[in-house]
This record gives C-alpha cells, structure tokens and sequence, in this order.
C-alpha cells in the first residue's frame, strides 16, 4: 500500500467486530445466496452532496495564489467525475429505523452483519479500502491539508518554481502529479460526509480506480441508471463471514424470518444468527 494512505488509514478508527449492510430484497439475494456486494459509484448515492463536499473542501484548501490556481486548473470536476469510485456503505448500528427508511422498505430490508475480518479481506482482495466516515469539519480539514502537504506543497509547489510557471512544455510531468494527488484524493473523498448523516455511524469499502478486470456495469433505480461494479466477495477464505442477518419491519415477520433463515443455512452458516428487528415500525 502506498505510503501516502497511512494518514487517511490512520484516521480511521478501528471498526468493531461486525459492520452491518442495509439493502432489498434484490440485494439480499445478491449477498446472501449469491455471494456478490454491488459497488456503487459514489455520485449516485443517497446523499446528493457525495463527493462534491469534498471537492469544495479542497478547493477551499488550495492558495488563491499563482501557484494554487495552476493546480486548480489542472483540477477539474469533470475529471474525477469520468473516474468511477465505487463504495459498499456498513453501519455500527443493527436495528435502526432511519436506515430501515432509508436503504430498505416497510416489508423490504434486511441488515447484513459482515465479519469485519472479512471486510477487510474483501478490501485487500479487490484492491480496496475500509474506512470510517468523517463528519466533523477540522477532522475533514485536516485530512485535506495531508494531502496537500504531501502532494502539492512539497511536490508540485517546487516544480512549478523550478519551471517559471510554465506549464504547456511541461504538462506530463505536471498531470503526472495531478493524477498521483487524486489517487490519494479518490480514497479520501467518499468517507468525508456531512454532518447530517453523522447518526448512520458509517464504514465503507472503497474502491479507486481502476478497478483492474471489474467491469462497470449498470442497475436500474426509481430515476436513473446506477453505475457499479460486482464485487464477487466470497472468493474470499473467511468461513463464516456473515455474523448476522437482522429482517427489517413489515408483515408476516415470521415468513420473512423463515426465508432469511433458510437461505443461510443454505450456505451452511450455521453460526450466523438470523433475527426479527426490535423496531416497532408500521411502514
């Protein structure tokens, strides 16, 4: 792993021993049956603001001087958009009514307690990373600043010096730089969210590009199509890596139950609890 990572790694608070998944039915199969997470890329996801937080953070960190401007010009958002960073969002959380509302529906959620080893697996396998979400400004800051530190200040700062500002004969080594920054930015980026979203309690994987032989593929949602790419997560060693399996609020529970349990044992996870949520939700 590139030095570089160590301090966005580092910031990550150790995750504890399972991270859950909300998702549908259609995801639930996907996981439980078929052995296959869905990466979704991140400006399609239910918080609009995705990625565009970050990008104005940074752009805030950047001098207003000649030096910053030429490395925001060399920036751009139509850059990082044409670069699919994909995410699998996990909670702390179990059994939360907000999360019930918002990845599920009254009769059409499940959450997927994975093994955290198993994640982390799953990130090593398909070049990715598990992250822990930042909500608090400075944290966000900060984390921005290390970039900058390493890649602009003390790389492209001086080459632009060296140079005499002029870019044009010298736009591969200068891109060259650009593109070493938005690897470390496409890490970074995704787990940097709002405040409002603070209470999901979130861990991702995160999946840069490239994505190697991952094609993008996509799915179809209420108002557009979603790009992503299928992570098959059970290549992976990890024995019993669904810990838990919590079916969401709605009606005839104990079929509900019934079912997620049978496809479980199905896998032959007999140590994977299946259980009713506690919420008392009525859709």
């Amino acid at each position: 792993m590139a030095s570089g990572f160590a301090s966005i790694l580092a910031s990550s608070a150790i995750p504890p021993p399972v991270l859950y998944h909300y998702t549908r039915q259609a995801g639930f199969l996907g996981i439980v049956r078929d052995g296959r997470l869905w990466a979704s890329q991140i400006h399609y996801l239910n918080d609009s603001e995705e990625f565009m937080h970050a990008w104005r953070l940074l752009d805030e960190r950047i001098p207003r001087d000649a030096v910053g401007d030429a490395f925001r010009s060399l920036l751009s958002v139509d850059r990082s958009l044409k670069h699919h960073v994909c995410v699998v969002s996990f909670s702390r959380r179990d059994d939360d009514l907000s999360q019930w509302r918002g990845y599920g529906g009254f009769g059409d959620a499940y959450s997927i307690g994975f093994d955290t080893e198993a994640l982390l697996e799953i990130a090593n396998t398909f070049d990715g990373h598990l992250l822990q979400c930042a909500y608090d400004d400075p944290t966000q800051r900060k984390l921005i600043d290390e970039i900058l530190d390493r890649r602009f200040h003390r790389l492209f700062f001086p080459f632009y010096q060296a140079i005499g500002g002029n870019l044009r004969p010298h736009m591969v080594d200068a891109l060259a730089m650009v593109d070493s920054f938005m690897d470390e930015f496409f890490v970074l980026a995704p787990i940097l969210k709002s405040e409002a979203f603070k209470d999901e309690e979130e861990f991702r994987l995160v999946f840069p590009p490239p994505h190697k032989s991952l094609d993008l593929k996509f799915r179809a949602s209420r108002n557009f199509l979603i790009p992503y790419i299928e992570i098959q997560w059970d290549l992976i060693k990890h024995k019993f890596p669904v810990q838990d399996v919590v079916v969401g609020p709605g009606d005839h529970a104990d079929l509900a139950l019934s079912a997620a349990q049978a496809i479980v044992d199905k896998r032959s996870w007999y140590l994977t609890r299946v259980r009713q949520t506690r919420v008392p939700y009525r859709g």
